[in-house]
């Protein structure tokens, strides 16, 4: 065995290869928060659009709750992007997969456009919506003379 070989037996492991297999999958479920930026009208009027929300990704999915979904691609095959539904539940037709909704029936794609979604699907859980900033109103604002 050359030296430099014998060296790196050695070391001890570092990094995720160091710890049991229990732990590394332990690791992949710890909640992530993301912020997030609301476009769209579908979930009004719990959320508007340009409202700043807060995801955690790594917690599972409820029925009641909010969520950001990744949504299957247009009959064009086209990518859509991220959106935020309503999670009613599991889908009636094959439970391994669930059922989302728009707040707003007159905007937004439903589970009844786009069926039921896979777990893999369901990318984060919105836990919170930030308060908007205030803007002054122009007669508020004084004009320094």
């Amino acid at each position: 065995m050359s030296a430099s070989r014998a060296r790196r037996a050695s070391r001890p492991e570092t990094g995720r290869q160091a710890l049991p297999g229990a732990a590394r999958r332990a690791l992949r479920r710890v909640p992530v928060p993301r912020l997030m930026r609301v476009r769209g009208r579908s979930m009004e009027p719990t959320l508007r659009d340009g409202d700043a929300v807060l995801a955690l990704t790594g917690i599972p999915v409820r029925p009641g709750g909010v969520a950001v979904v990744r949504l299957p691609p247009d009959r064009a095959g086209a990518v859509r992007p991220l959106a935020v539904k309503r999670v009613t539940g599991r889908d009636p037709d094959d439970p391994a997969r669930w059922w989302i909704d728009s707040d707003d029936p007159a905007h937004g794609l439903t589970s009844f456009d786009v069926g039921g979604l896979p777990e893999q699907a369901m990318r984060a859980v919105v836990v919170a919506r930030l308060p908007r900033r205030r803007r002054r109103s122009p007669a508020a604002v004084r004009d320094g003379g």
